[in-house]
C-alpha cells in the first residue's frame, strides 16, 4: 500500500510518500496563514504534480496543529489528487505508537509532540530521551526508558522571541538567527545582544531541564529537531542528536497500523 503522511504545522506543511519503490518528501511554507491563498495552492499543486505515480496513493495519514480552515484547504487539494485514498487523522490518546501518554488529559497533548516522541523512539531505540522540538514553539518532552511520557515544557520558539521583541518595543529591531550567526556570552550591539539573549534562553532551558531530568533518568539522551535545532545545538554543553522530521517519522511508524488512528471527519 502506498501511503502519504502529512504534518500540518504552525508555519510549514510537510509530507512524505511511502511505497515499495521509493520515499519522497516535500514541504510548503504557509507562514502561519489561516487559509491557503492562491499562490500557496499553486505551489502545493505543482509540488504534488511532480510526485511519481501520483494516483497510486491509497492511504493518507495526517496530523495538524494549525487552523482547521488551513488544514481543510490542504486536505481538499490532497483529495483532488487521490480521491480514493483513505484519509485518517492522528490525534493523541492514552497510548500511541508504543508511547504511554501520561498527560492529565491525554487528548489535549499536541499530536505533533506525541508523534515526535514516537519518531525519536523508532529512530533511536529504547532508553530515556529528552525530545527538544525547536519550531514555532520550543517543546521539551521526556520519554522514560519504559516508553512513558509524563509531561514536558513549552516556551516561545526562536522566531517568536525575536518577533515579540520587535513588535512589543519601540526601538528594538527584528533579527534573523542562522547557523552562521556569531553568538557570544554578551553582545556589543543591539542585534548581537538580542541574538545572545535568545540563544542563551533556548539553550539554557534545554540544559536546565536535561540536567534536572538526568538525575532520575540516567543515562539520558537528547534529540533536537525543528528548524532552529542547528542554531541552538552548538551552544549546549552536552552531546545531542540532530534529527529532521521526527513528526513524519512518527506518522510513518503508524502508517500501516489502522487500529491506532481515528478517521477524519
Amino acid at each position: 500500500m502506498t501511503t502519504l503522511v502529512v504534518d500540518i504545522g504552525n508555519t510549514r506543511l510537510k509530507w512524505r510518500r511511502l511505497d515499495k519503490a521509493c520515499v519522497t518528501e516535500g514541504f510548503l511554507d504557509h507562514h502561519g496563514a489561516k487559509r491557503l491563498d492562491d499562490e500557496a495552492r499553486l505551489r502545493l499543486t505543482s509540488a504534488l504534480c511532480s510526485e511519481p505515480d501520483a494516483q497510486a496513493v491509497e492511504q493518507l495519514l495526517y496530523a495538524s496543529v494549525t487552523s482547521e480552515s488551513l488544514a481543510a484547504d490542504a486536505l481538499g487539494l490532497f483529495r483532488t489528487f487521490w480521491p480514493q485514498a483513505q484519509i485518517r487523522r492522528i490525534v493523541a490518546g492514552e497510548s500511541l505508537g508504543g508511547i504511554v501518554n501520561g498527560y492529565a488529559e491525554p487528548k489535549t497533548l499536541g499530536a505533533d509532540r506525541l508523534l515526535a516522541m514516537i519518531g525519536a523512539r523508532q529512530r533511536f531505540g529504547p532508553g530515556a530521551l529528552l525530545v527538544a522540538s525547536l519550531g514555532t514553539a520550543t517543546t521539551l518532552d521526556l520519554i522514560d526508558a519504559r516508553g512513558h511520557f509524563s509531561g514536558g515544557a513549552i516556551l516561545p520558539g526562536v522566531l517568536l522571541m525575536a518577533s515579540a521583541l520587535a513588535s512589543g518595543t519601540a526601538q528594538l529591531p527584528a533579527i534573523w538567527l542562522s547557523e552562521a550567526a556569531q553568538v557570544s556570552v554578551t553582545g556589543n550591539s543591539t542585534h548581537a545582544a538580542i541574538r545572545a539573549g535568545i540563544v542563551h534562553a533556548q539553550a539554557g532551558a534545554i540544559e536546565r531541564i536535561f540536567r534536572l531530568l538526568g538525575q532520575d533518568h540516567a543515562p539520558l539522551g537528547c534529540v533536537l529537531t525543528g528548524g532552529a535545532a542547528p542554531v541552538i545545538a552548538p551552544h549546549l554543553p552536552f552531546a545531542t542528536i540532530l534529527a529532521d522530521n521526527l513528526v513524519l517519522d512518527g506518522l510513518s511508524a503508524l502508517a500501516f497500523d489502522a487500529s491506532k488512528t481515528s478517521p477524519s471527519p
